[in-house]
Formats: structure tokens, sequence, C-alpha cells
């Protein structure tokens, strides 16, 4: 009896110590950064805390009401705060924050135009732009307001400098004019340039130095690369590009699409050079998004059939992007804070799916699923 009892305690010893390496090994190829989903899953709108590391997942918050779902999320700089968009009816976007452990509340009291949640550097301040008036708010985590620009034109690209500040144009619907202006809080305001008909998707380095913008001169509309400083422009010798450019973090190169008949193609422009190198055709490409040290790009691909992801490597020289997943990728592509890991949905049968990508190894994980539901914003906590 002592031998039987003897050995069941050693297989259990066993398998004790093999579930430990495993959880082990899962813990060393797991990120340790914990990713925020929001999802529908069947009719309710849902924001969840997945921790691939722990393999845990937390409901942080659910849309109760009838018609209510959850849209953008934004995590702010110190990983605790965090800001969302409820959605009513479809049409009406309202902002909300929060912080972990905490009731999240309303802190604009009109509607605001969706995807423009954006916390500064410091935390301190979120910005947003409301609508139909489209004008540029600064928000505290309290709720408290402060007006950026009190003019009764339309605000755009509002961006976030490295340094606290923030780059916007205004735009007359009337006349079609614009010009770039830049904010520092809590109360000045710099007008870069002149109201022209000019400035259009305008695209702000991160550390605020240059800005890119579709400009018309001699009948034609192309890009241009505008030293902030020194005002000196650039013309760039591509097509009108579709979207806005991405910079990278490093503020060296920028991501565009530009259109070539019924084709789209990428392009990465070096600003250093005003170099452009082409990667990729296909019947529509965009959503570029960068890693954290520059060093990577990703983006999607429509090929008629299908979307698909694609990574190009960028330092220390730009290669040819590669596909990572089949015909079936949906928006969005994000990655950890580190710049190791990317994180994408995929459309699976009856459902979609969440899966990060190792680009140290090009290993592939499944995160989660859930049957019937639609992953709407997937946001890396910081």
């Amino acid at each position: 009896m002592l031998r039987i009892i003897a050995k069941i305690s050693a297989i259990l010893w066993i398998l004790v110590s093999l579930c430990m390496l495993i959880s082990l090994a899962i813990a060393r190829i797991m990120p340790s950064a914990v990713i925020a989903v929001t999802a529908m899953m069947g009719a309710n709108s849902t924001l969840l805390m997945i921790d691939p590391q722990r393999q845990q997942i937390l409901t942080i918050y659910t849309a109760s009401q009838s018609g209510e779902t959850i849209g953008q999320f934004v995590w702010s700089p110190d990983g605790y705060h965090f800001a969302l968009e409820k959605v009513k009816d479809v049409i009406e976007y309202y902002a909300y924050a929060g912080a972990m452990g905490r009731p999240i509340r309303q802190i604009y009291g009109g509607t605001i135009l969706t995807h423009t949640l954006s916390w500064s550097p410091d935390g301190r301040w979120l910005s947003l732009i409301t609508w139909p008036s489209a004008d540029l708010q600064l928000v505290q985590i309290d709720g408290t307001p402060l007006a950026v620009d009190r003019s009764q034109l339309y605000h755009e690209a509002a961006t976030w400098f490295t340094d606290g500040r923030l780059g916007y144009s205004l735009h007359d619907e009337e006349t079609g004019l614009r010009a770039l202006h830049i904010f520092t809080p809590p109360n000045t305001t710099q007008a870069i340039t002149s109201m022209k008909r000019s400035y259009r998707q305008a695209g702000w380095s991160p550390d605020g130095r240059y800005v890119v913008y579709l400009g018309d001169m001699n009948g034609q509309t192309q890009p241009y690369l505008m030293n902030i400083e020194t005002q000196e422009i650039t013309s760039i010798s591509l097509g009108a590009y579709h979207g806005l450019p991405v910079w990278s973090p490093d503020g060296r190169y920028v991501a565009l699409t530009v259109q070539q008949g019924v084709e789209q193609v990428a392009y990465i422009l070096d600003t250093s050079t005003v170099q452009a190198t082409r990667l990729i055709t296909g019947s529509r490409v965009g959503d570029y998004v960068w890693s954290s040290d520059s060093a990577y790009l990703a983006f999607s691909v429509n090929y008629g059939g299908g979307k698909r992801l694609y990574l190009t490597p960028i330092k220390p020289t730009i290669e040819s992007p590669a596909p990572l997943a089949p015909l079936n990728l949906a928006y969005p592509v994000q990655w950890s804070p580190d710049g190791r890991w990317l994180a994408y949905i995929a459309d699976v049968p009856g459902t979609q799916a969440l899966y990060i990508l190792d680009v140290t190894t090009m290993g592939e994980a499944l995160i989660w699923q859930w049957a019937g539901t639609s992953i709407v914003d997937v946001d890396w906590r910081p």
C-alpha cells in the first residue's frame, strides 16, 4: 500500500513539475504587457484586459444601456488611466475616462469626432475634436476642459509632440483654405503658416520639427515636407497620397499610400534624404503601424479576395515586405510597447480571434477568441 502511495505521489510530483515547466516556458515566450480588447460579444459591447503571460482575462466594463457600444480605447502613458468612446445608436460618440479599479465617467458633455481621443505625453491632458463643430478641446482627467482654439474654423490632424506641444490644422470649409498651428498648454497658440489652399492631410513628425502635407502648385497636387523652424519647404516627387502620412517614432521615416490609377502603392519616405522607397501595390494599402524602435513597419494590403498583413524591416536597411497572415486580416493591428510583439485580429469561421506575433522568431500564437465576437479595438498597456 505504501509503495502504491509512493508511486502515486511520484507521478503527481512529475505532473506538477511538468506543469510548472510549461508555465515557465509560456511565460518566457509570452509578452508581459497586458492587452486591452474592445469586443462585441453577442449583443454586448465589452472591454477586456488580457494578460498573455499569466493567461488571465478580466472584464473591465460592459455597456449595459440599449443601443450603447464601446468604440476607441486609449491608455494613458502611466498605464493606469484610460479613455474610451461610448457610442450611442451607432452615430453619437461621447468621451469617457477612468482608471484601473475605478468607475468610468463622462469627461466631455457633447458629442465628439470618432477616433480623435489622444493623451499628452505626460498623461495630464486628453485631446479630442468635438462634433459637429470640430473644435479642438483638451480635458484633464478630472473633466476640467481647456479650449485650445476659439476660432470658428474646423480643426484637423491634431497630434501630440514628444515635448508636450500639440500640432493641428485649421480648415475654412467655405473657402477651402487651411493653416498650420501649434498649441503649448495651457494657453499659448502659434500660427505656423497663413491660410492657403494647401496643408491638406497634414502629418506631423513626433518631435514637431517637420510636417508632411499635400499642396497645390501649377495645377498639380503633390506632397511637401516643411521644416517648421526654418519654414524651408521641399517637394516630394510622388503623386498625391491617400489618407494621412504616418511617421516612424524616431522621426526619420514616413509611410504613405499613393494612388496610381485604380491601384494603391505603399512608400516609405526617408526624410533625411527625401528619397522614397516603393514597397508594394494592391487594391487598397494602409493601416500603417510602426514598432516603438522604428525597426519594423506593419501594414495591410487588400487583393480583392481579402486583407493581408505585411511586415517590412526598416533597420539597418529597408527590405521588401513579407506577408505574415493569410487573407483574413481584420483591423486593428498594434505593436507592444517594447516593439517585439505584434497584435492583430483575424477573421475565423463564426468569429474573430486575437493573435500575437513575435518578430524575433516569427512565431504566432492565438491569444483569445469567443464564438460570435467582433473585435473593435486593441491597445497594449504601457
